[in-house]
């Protein structure tokens, strides 16, 4: 998808200046000038050039707005209209699929075909698996009995480069900040409706009961004159993720093993290097230079967690 959308915003810069070169030429009109081109014909032989596609394959309408913008000297700067180009290019992406492989899925999800039933359709579609000797014995012998995985936050993208690096986490890089989404000190985007779409997505591939083996929020915690340690913005966080995780389990039936959190006493980030971003129902007295005692005490989640491990999940209050 990545080489899709590299060749594609290729293709469009280069019939951008095509499609307005009539404007660019009237430096003399200097103002801000919209166009709407229907860029169709040629975006599908860009994908065709770019991706090997035919046009057998499936085409997609493409119309792009642009805003020119011309000055007296006959300067001018060209761009996309963010919302338009975010949404054309979100068709003509999903578009791209060739038409024959869209029918072997479609077929494989409706019918439940097995594996030689799967390649027998390929071939019929005409699409050829590139594969070594031994390949298929490795994949029959590889196979996993679940899958595991990390979730902390979701992540956003844009065609619109200015807005990308705007929600830059210290584990994630290039993205645009998710405006309907609060986030952590260090720009994680709080989503815990994007674990239950994850779940939905990892199931929906690869139909095999899942393990959640991370998941916390990296927080700056502070020790209040008692020694206690009120983290509510923990609980917050781990609440709402374990009510998405009920959803996915009883709403969506999805065969959910089991969830580990991250983690269960601070240490030094992985991702940082800094004990100030802390992550465990246990405090431990040290900070980013090395100073403190290394003395353990509870947090305010500690005895939260702790119900809800006694409970099974049933009491998250």
């Amino acid at each position: 998808m990545k080489r899709v959308i590299t060749a594609l915003l290729a293709a469009l810069l280069a019939l951008s200046l095509a499609a307005c070169g009539s404007r660019v030429e009237t430096k003399k009109l200097a103002g801000t000038w919209t166009c709407t081109i229907d860029v169709t014909d040629r975006m599908n032989a860009a994908a065709e050039q770019a991706l090997g596609l035919s046009a057998a394959d499936g085409t997609a309408q493409m119309p792009l707005q642009l805003v020119l913008t011309v000055t007296e000297d006959g300067a001018y700067t060209l761009r996309y209209d963010s919302d338009a180009a975010r949404t054309a290019l979100d068709a003509y992406a999903a578009a791209l699929r060739p038409a024959a492989v869209e029918s072997v899925y479609a077929a494989a999800e409706e019918q439940g075909l097995s594996r030689e039933e799967y390649d027998a359709a390929m071939e019929k579609a005409g699409i050829t698996l590139h594969t070594e000797p031994g390949d298929e014995q490795v994949l029959k012998e590889g196979t996993v009995d679940f899958v595991s995985f990390s979730y902390y936050s979701s992540r956003c993208i844009t065609v619109d480069k200015t807005l990308l690096g705007d929600a830059d986490g210290n584990a994630v890089t290039g993205a645009a900040r998710n405006p309907y989404l609060k986030a952590s000190e260090w720009g994680w985007a709080i989503d815990p409706v994007g674990l239950r779409v994850t779940l939905n997505t990892i199931y929906d591939r690869y139909e095999k009961p899942m393990f959640i083996v991370e998941n916390g929020l990296g927080a700056v915690d502070t020790v209040e004159p008692d020694g206690s340690i009120h983290d509510s913005y923990r609980i917050d966080y781990l609440r709402a993720h374990i009510e998405e995780m009920e959803k996915a389990i009883n709403e969506d039936g999805l065969p959910l093993m089991g969830y580990t959190t991250w983690g269960p006493i601070d240490l030094v980030s992985a991702s940082t290097g800094e004990m100030k971003k802390r992550y465990g129902f246990i405090y431990v007295d040290r900070d980013d230079e090395g100073h403190g005692t290394l003395a353990r005490s509870r947090k305010d989640s500690f005895y939260w967690y702790k119900k809800v491990i006694t409970s099974n999940g049933e009491d998250l209050t």
